[in-house]
């Protein structure tokens, strides 16, 4: 299953580390970890897509980045597009 982390409005006023994320998404087991441009398109900013084996792993996956960014805001979906 493919996932991003989602481009929430937590990031307006946060930066959007992109590395950090990678590194904790690797840590933590995810797969296949790229930016792509949001929703596909080329006018909206890159995020972090990566393979999981479940979504049992993603939810620590989302649960590992919450910590290491110290806040509850951060999500990730299912990359439907």
């Amino acid at each position: 299953m493919r996932y991003h982390v989602t481009n929430s409005s937590y990031f307006d006023s946060n930066k959007y580390d992109s590395n950090k994320m990678k590194a904790v998404i690797k840590q933590e087991g995810g797969e296949y970890i790229r930016l792509a441009h949001n929703y596909g398109w080329s006018n909206q900013p890159r995020v972090v897509c990566f393979n999981v084996r479940s979504s049992e792993h993603a939810t620590k996956i989302e649960n590992a980045l919450r910590k290491a960014f110290k806040t509850t805001w951060i999500s990730i979906s299912k990359k439907d597009w």
